[in-house]
């Protein structure tokens, strides 16, 4: 069902696989966005940039996959600070270190046309449109259709089966 359950199969051959969690995290979001739709206002650059805000845990696993097509459009990993000009951002990870300030990044964010996908508890809660949850070993997804639309952005419902929905308990002032 999906290329996502296919992330989740952990058998080789009939043997189990071990996964490191960034092994995972890193498909996840190399497959999200084929679950998404941006709005026609996000105007996609030519390549589809991954940013990673502040602290990566990726280490050298997304750069490995730069080049690679998502969206139709060669990946581009960044390393982003705070201050950066996020608007050319087409997916924004946000770590669980970095989540801690989420509230406040989320004031210098543009609002509009970044995917933001975080691995904190609190991360989708606090406005974040995905959030990749660790529960008893597993990464599990969560969803905010709010943050979504109020980021422009559509969720197939076809991830949202495999998600739990959660609603943020926050409120944007545009």
């Amino acid at each position: 069902m999906l290329s996502i359950s296919i992330l989740l199969c952990a058998a080789v051959h009939g043997e189990p696989k071990a996964f490191h969690e960034y092994d995972v995290k890193a498909a996840f979001l190399l497959n999200l966005p084929e679950f998404v739709t941006w709005s026609e206002e996000a105007s996609p650059s030519q390549q589809f940039n991954l940013c990673i805000l502040e602290d990566n845990p990726f280490g050298v696993r997304l750069r490995n996959l730069e080049g690679q097509p998502v969206k139709g459009r060669p990946l581009q990993v960044k390393s982003m600070k705070q201050d950066d000009d996020l608007l050319g951002c087409s997916l924004i990870f946000i770590s669980q270190r970095t989540s801690a300030r989420f509230s406040t990044i989320t004031k210098s964010l543009p609002l509009s046309g970044a995917l933001t996908v975080g691995e904190s508890r609190a991360f989708v809660k606090a406005g974040g449109v995905i959030g990749l949850v660790v529960r008893e070993n597993k990464v599990h997804l969560e969803v905010s259709i709010r943050a979504a639309e109020k980021a422009g952005l559509s969720v197939a419902g076809d991830l949202l089966e495999l998600a739990t929905v959660v609603e943020a308990s926050w409120e944007v002032s545009r």
